[in-house]
């Protein structure tokens, strides 16, 4: 396959996943859908919605060149890694409050701080691993002119 479908068809997955995702877990916020595993969280969905609009905005440059694209792809990623990374600080800081038993955390369960940007993450990972070799090819040095 060549390399701008690819690129095209992964970010197109990714730009869905995260689209729908923030789009349910806005309507699930709201009390218009009630859908089990998203957290009624507005910020949340925001910013999952942002990192899908981000992804589009990448598929819709690869239409002119890859060049062109890998910025809004490789800050999509950005984006959806460093959303995950802290909802995932936020689920261990919970899980050391409730290990030391303080009184707000006894009745916490894992569940609950295991949102949609968590669960929703790997579906990027497919477009990481196919956007690397071509990020070392664009972040060479150029060459000097004299």
């Amino acid at each position: 396959m060549e390399q701008r479908t690819t690129f095209m068809l992964l970010g197109l997955i990714s730009a869905v996943v995260y689209t729908v995702s923030g789009i349910l877990t806005l309507l699930t916020f709201f009390g218009v859908v009630s859908v089990a595993p998203f957290s009624a969280d507005v910020l949340t969905g925001i910013m999952i919605l942002i990192v899908g609009i981000v992804f589009i905005e990448g598929a819709k440059e690869l239409r002119k060149s890859v060049s062109d694209a890998i910025p809004f792809l490789m800050v999509g990623i950005l984006l959806a890694g460093v959303i995950a990374g802290l909802q995932i600080v936020i689920l261990f800081s919970n899980a050391l409050g409730w290990l030391l038993a303080l009184e707000g955390w006894t009745n916490w369960q894992i569940a609950s701080d295991f949102t949609q940007a968590i669960w929703i993450f790997p579906a990027v990972v497919p477009l990481l691993v196919a956007m690397y070799p071509f990020s070392k090819q664009v972040m060479k040095k150029p060459k000097e002119v004299k």
